[in-house]
């Protein structure tokens, strides 16, 4: 039998067992947490600091491409195709935080003229200054500026340039802006830059301008061709609009004072609306259009409140086999009619009868062909006459022809004179007389070259007559073979700009005098041996859509004026394109996004990011 205490040796050692459990458990639980504590104050401080970073970087992506949008120059290359500057957005954690914009294939936004095209080009060399601007205002010149000479930029103006660079010969002085960037100096020149010659679109000066004032309408309607001051005038009268159609408008030594609206080239609006429409949108742009070409001394001056003048160019092809658009063209050398020479060497047919007082064998006097006709003519008698009729071309004469040439081959033994006349059938002088020719003593050639009031009709008649001079001697023993009768056309130019226009220290060809004047040139003015001054009020804020080359270009921009004046405006439209933004901390990449924006004109008008990448 068991005793009772036996049964109860083991009390209380499961008590034991479970202290000793929760003291194990709760040990490893401890040393558990702790580590886990460890570990979490590592990952934090990690992960924050790269969390700060990656958010940092993600703002001044999106900085840099509101910085794009509003100033497209900063998408942009550089002009050796290389990313724009570093643009800072402050630090994180100490470190600097920076974007990098890199256009792809080198050409995103910019202009549609490639930084390659002109935006001014000016011609002056040695001390005279090939750009002046003066006044309160700015003047903004999209494309590349160049100049032969110096650049002046007074104290109280600014050039601004873009998608461009800016070279002068002479150097610079002022204000000068380059894609957003002031300058000290602009970059001198090594060498000239080259005219571009541009042609005119005609070799010969066209035919006479045509057109006239409608006193209802109030509208002068001019149609292209060639104009002097009388018909100018006349065509002009008293209207207050002069509207000049598309084609070639040839003005040869003609001083206009321009006091009213002058539009040139097809009209973009009814011609009802065009005294009221405003400057630069009543012509079309870009097509057919007008070219005004300045020969001689012929001067644009803009005067009083309500003088414009709005050309759309004509586009004229080049020897490049490109069109350039010229509004106004000024030729820089004479452009003479081929076939200089005035003669086109159409012989007449012989004469069917000959007549002349003391003459003998008078039939023989014809073309030239060895057969003579004679005359003795005595110291005293005056003069003898010789008729050869019935002179007539193988081909009608032109009606624009009025001018002649008459070969006359004849000789005389003793001092004589020949002078020459051309008559119509009818009896009636055509041509001027040609006198005082003298006469060799041998048989030979005396020519006359007679200038004709109209259309020279035939069969002709040339008058021929003999004078004898006083002399010793008591006769003159004449002989005549015949004549020879040609018609042609004298030399015909289109001339060289001249006179003061062309002058350094002269006048100008285009200038304005009022404050409410206003212009717009819609393609390249190409003036280059002459000079240009304006005063660009408000109503000008495009003075030329595509650039100009002119000798010298002197503006002078009120203060008033609130938006820059702008020349080759369309070399600034942009192009589409591509970006990579890239953005650092430290110099550590943290965030590389693909950006494309679209433009319209001079302006950003979109972007969308297509994708980033960031460090794992």
């Amino acid at each position: 039998m068991l005793r009772q205490h036996d049964a109860t040796d083991d009390r209380g050692s499961a008590l034991v067992m479970a202290i000793i459990f929760v003291t194990v458990v709760g040990l490893a639980v401890t040393m558990g947490l702790g580590y886990s504590a460890v570990s979490l104050r590592a990952a934090t401080r990690h992960y924050e600091p790269a969390r700060d970073r990656l958010y940092a970087a993600d703002a001044a992506m999106k900085a840099a491409v509101q910085s794009v949008i509003a100033n497209p120059v900063n998408g942009r290359s550089n002009t050796d195709g290389s990313c724009e500057p570093t643009m800072s957005y402050g630090t994180v954690d100490g470190e600097p935080v920076t974007v990098v914009v890199c256009p792809q294939g080198a050409t995103s936004l910019t202009p549609k003229g490639g930084g390659s095209a002109w935006g001014l080009l000016t011609m002056a060399t040695g001390t005279e200054k090939g750009l002046v601007v003066s006044g309160k205002g700015g003047l903004q010149i999209y494309g590349n500026v160049a100049a032969n000479s110096a650049i002046d930029v007074s104290n109280e103006s600014n050039l601004v340039v873009d998608g461009g660079t800016v070279k002068a010969l002479g150097g610079c002085s002022g204000s000068i802006t380059v894609d957003g960037v002031a300058v000290g100096n602009c970059t001198v020149a090594t060498a000239p830059a080259v005219d571009p010659a541009y042609l005119p679109g005609i070799t010969a000066p066209p035919a006479a301008g045509s057109g006239s004032c409608n006193s209802t309408t109030n509208i002068a309607t001019l149609a292209a061709g060639t104009w002097t001051q009388a018909t100018f005038d006349a065509a002009i009268d008293d209207c207050d609009v002069v509207w000049l159609q598309s084609g070639i408008h040839y003005l040869e030594h003609i001083d206009w004072q321009i006091k009213y609206r002058v539009i040139a080239g097809d009209l973009a609006v009814a011609s009802s609306a065009i005294a009221t429409t405003a400057v630069g949108a009543a012509c079309k742009q870009g097509v057919n259009g007008a070219t005004l070409v300045l020969g001689g001394t012929t001067q644009l001056t803009l005067t009083g409140a309500t003088a414009t003048l709005e050309v759309c160019g004509k586009s004229i092809a080049q020897a490049s086999g490109k069109a350039v658009e010229l509004p106004l063209y000024g030729p820089t050398a004479d452009i003479v009619t081929a076939g200089s020479s005035g003669v086109l060497a159409t012989t007449v047919s012989p004469a069917t009868s000959g007549s002349g007082t003391n003459w003998s064998n008078t039939s023989r006097a014809r073309t030239v062909d060895g057969s003579l006709a004679t005359l003795s003519i005595s110291a005293g008698a005056t003069s003898r006459n010789l008729d050869i009729t019935g002179l007539s071309g193988t081909a009608a004469i032109p009606a624009s022809i009025r001018q002649l040439s008459v070969v006359a081959r004849a000789s005389s033994n003793r001092a004589a004179t020949l002078s020459l006349t051309v008559l119509d059938a009818g009896g009636a002088v055509q041509c001027a007389t040609v006198s005082g020719l003298a006469l060799p003593t041998s048989l030979g050639d005396v020519t006359a070259t007679m200038n004709c009031s109209g259309p020279i009709t035939t069969p002709l008649t040339v008058r021929a007559v003999v004078t004898a001079l006083s002399s010793p001697g008591s006769t003159r023993a004449v002989t005549f073979d015949g004549v020879t009768v040609s018609y042609g056309t004298p030399a015909t130019k289109i001339l060289a700009q001249s006179g003061c226009v062309v002058t350094p220290g002269g006048c100008s060809v285009l200038e304005t005098k009022g404050n409410s004047n206003a212009i717009f040139l819609d393609g390249e003015v190409y003036l280059p041996k002459a000079k240009i001054k304006a005063q660009i009020p408000n109503l000008s804020t495009t003075f030329s859509t595509l650039g100009v080359v002119v000798r010298v270009l002197d503006v002078q921009v009120p203060a008033s004026v609130a938006v820059q004046p702008v020349l080759a405006a369309e070399n600034g439209n942009l192009d589409d394109g591509d970006v990579t933004v890239q953005t650092l901390v430290g110099s550590d990449v943290w965030m590389t996004c693909r950006v494309t924006f679209t433009a319209s004109g001079q302006k950003v008008t979109g972007s969308a990011v297509r994708g980033c990448t960031v460090p794992r």
